[in-house]
């Protein structure tokens, strides 16, 4: 059977690149995913922008044996603004060219837990999910904050790209929105395709946002832990250009992102913005399958 697939789209973070790989790495089964990288390219990137190219190639060649298979590749150059390109292309690549069981998206500033993989495969049996997200849920104020690694939480109205499983099959109701209409029209494409959508055209429109509307359009369900399995460290990137960056080579910086994103304070004292999405991994106690159980529904 081929290795499980995950998909890292890339911006320009080597250092956080490093330890999403390292993170990966020390997982259990993390060693046996066959993983592709995708560096987002735009046609008006900077010179600062540029000069991390060579820090990405050189994160890659530093794991390019630690696992079952590690590809890299440049995204053609767009002019759209957004991730949506990048992202889908990518989904689309894995779901028209594999036969793989699973396909994870991992961000590049998204650290997974040792169980992540663990816990997706564990909740991936229990039902035909339309996905499993290893984040929590932020966006809904119903959702009880919880170190219970044995709770879970299913929801037909919330979606995160924030360390998501998928059955390759379920992919196809996404990557049939991976085209340039979506990618140059964003708003206009999703106000004709989602005419009767609860969420405005004009707002969420990104990847995360489309694969929303395609939830709630379903219905389907979606399954979170209580207690995340991977943490979003993303202190700076495109969304954030003037959030805080590391100096020095690319050893210091992933020296100091690493010590930074052991705890939440050491990351949160670092943010320029009032977003709520950053956080280091919960140390949480050892679970077995049998004991999940859901906690809370919406």
């Amino acid at each position: 059977m081929r290795p499980d697939l995950i998909l890292i789209p890339s911006a320009y973070r080597s250092e956080f690149l490093w330890l999403v790989l390292e993170h990966i790495a020390q997982a259990e089964g993390g060693k046996e995913k066959e993983i592709w990288i995708s560096q987002d390219r735009r046609a008006k990137d900077d010179a600062r922008q540029l000069a991390d190219l060579p820090d990405i190639e050189a994160t890659v060649r530093a794991f390019q044996n630690s696992f079952s298979g590690l590809h890299y590749s440049e995204h053609k150059a767009h002019h759209p603004n957004g991730n949506m390109s990048n992202f889908l292309e990518l989904y689309k690549k894995a779901f028209n060219t594999t036969d793989v069981r699973y396909v994870y998206l991992i961000e590049d500033d998204v650290l997974v837990s040792k169980d992540f993989f663990r816990w997706h495969e564990a909740m991936q049996g229990r039902k035909p999910y339309f996905c499993t997200i290893g984040w929590h849920c932020i966006r809904n104020p119903k959702v009880k904050a919880s170190n219970d690694a044995t709770a879970y939480i299913e929801s037909r109205v919330d979606y995160s790209s924030i360390g998501v499983c998928w059955k390759r099959e379920k992919l196809e109701t996404i990557v049939r929105h991976a085209n340039e209409a979506y990618y140059t029209q964003m708003n206009v494409y999703l106000r004709q395709i989602f005419p009767n959508s609860p969420i405005p055209w004009n707002q969420w429109g990104e990847q995360a946002g489309m694969i929303l509307r395609v939830l709630l359009d379903r219905p389907d369900l979606t399954a979170w832990p209580s207690a995340p399995r991977c943490a979003h460290i993303g202190i700076h990137g495109y969304h954030r250009r003037a959030g805080f960056r590391f100096g020095g080579n690319l050893e210091t910086r992933v020296r100091l992102l690493r010590e930074a994103s052991k705890t939440t304070e050491g990351l949160t004292k670092l943010c320029r913005d009032p977003f709520d999405d950053v956080a280091a991994l919960p140390i949480l106690s050892d679970w077995r399958p049998e004991d999940l159980h859901c906690v809370q529904e919406f």
